[in-house]
């Protein structure tokens, strides 16, 4: 096996226009053999490289083959899972492994595109929605501020809503697939925000530790709707926020909260009373009640977010209670979920 892969490393060095007459270093020969395996994501022969460069005499005291060789090794070994996974056709379990070769090589352009096919073609994107059966309600309170008024009967289709906020863990995993900055350049999320769950390490966005299941906070509206769209869902309208809040209880507790541990309501959706602040797909007018939706322009600065946060006054956990931000504006106190139309 040895001889093999002398064999094929004088090949790629003549190729690449390596001569041994300018360095006869049989380590820095195995080493950069092993490293250009290593880029193109041929695990196996990147080891066996490494390993050989490890036995030369000529090694320098100081080098990195030993911690490449177990790079490679790992990769391997993911790699490996994960294409059983893949056969197996269980898309979430082969993602996770993809996604550890791709943290430990930037290079690996194969497992990043693997780590799209098997979000194509798991669930994950519509995780625990809960079905709301659409109907007649009252919206509003003619006995709230301003913006409040008047009550009026508002008739809501059936549609999907998230069980949960999103969160740190789920919305990395967007970031690492569409980036920092939309299109139009607005920014997704503050990573600066010292609230923000959300780092990123080596090129790799990731939940801070302990903070997976946390709701993403720091987020611009257009970092949710971007999220929301990518997810074929929406950001809701504030008539489907408030026909899905029911009877749901106050989950403040001064402090962020895992998405799972907030109190249900009737519909089994969790922490929609507290905890963090909700964006909802309108622009926010004061008196939009007052006026007919179907001809409001859009000339407003702000989106309305809806549901009041851990540093909420008592008054702001109320199905009614309306509020806003600059779509642009990342707050430690805002995050969101999403629906889907029936």
């Amino acid at each position: 096996m040895e001889r093999i892969v002398i064999i094929l490393t004088f090949i790629i060095l003549c190729k690449s226009g390596y001569s041994a007459d300018k360095d006869n270093s049989r380590f820095k020969m195995y080493y950069d053999t092993a490293m250009a395996f290593f880029k193109r994501a041929d695990y196996y022969m990147a080891q066996k490289c490494f390993d050989a460069a490890l036995r030369c005499k000529d090694k320098p005291t100081n080098n990195n083959a030993e911690s490449y060789k177990e790079k490679s090794l790992l990769c391997q070994k993911h790699s490996d899972t994960a294409n059983i996974y893949l056969q197996n056709e269980e898309y979430c379990s082969a993602y996770k492994h993809y996604e550890i070769v791709s943290q430990i090589n930037k290079y690996d352009t194969k497992s990043r595109r693997q780590m799209s096919y098997c979000l194509e073609n798991t669930d994950f994107k519509n995780p625990n929605m809960v079905k709301v059966e659409g109907g007649n309600f009252i919206m509003g309170n003619d006995n709230g501020p301003f913006n409040e008024q008047p009550a009026h009967n508002v008739t809501v289709n059936s549609f999907y809503i998230d069980k949960y906020e999103v969160s740190n863990y789920e919305y990395a995993i967007f970031l690492n697939i569409k980036g920092l900055y939309n299109e139009n350049g607005h920014m997704r999320i503050d990573l600066d925000n010292p609230e923000c769950g959300i780092y990123i390490e080596n090129g790799w966005y990731k939940a801070k530790e302990n903070l997976d299941f946390y709701p993403v906070v720091a987020v611009s509206w257009y970092g949710a709707s971007d999220y929301a769209s990518w997810c074929g869902k929406q950001l809701p309208t504030e008539a489907q926020w408030e026909y899905a809040f029911a009877d749901s209880k106050n989950t403040n507790n001064n402090q962020l909260s895992p998405i799972y541990s907030c109190n249900p309501n009737k519909y089994g959706i969790y922490g929609m009373s507290g905890n963090v602040w909700e964006w909802c797909s309108d622009w926010y007018f004061e008196n939009i009640y007052r006026m007919n939706y179907e001809f409001v322009i859009n000339d407003s600065e702000y989106k309305v977010i809806r549901g009041g946060a851990y540093t909420s006054p008592f008054e702001t956990f109320s199905a009614t209670h309306r509020n806003y931000n600059f779509p642009d504006g990342c707050r430690k106190t805002i995050g969101f979920r999403c629906v889907k139309n029936i």
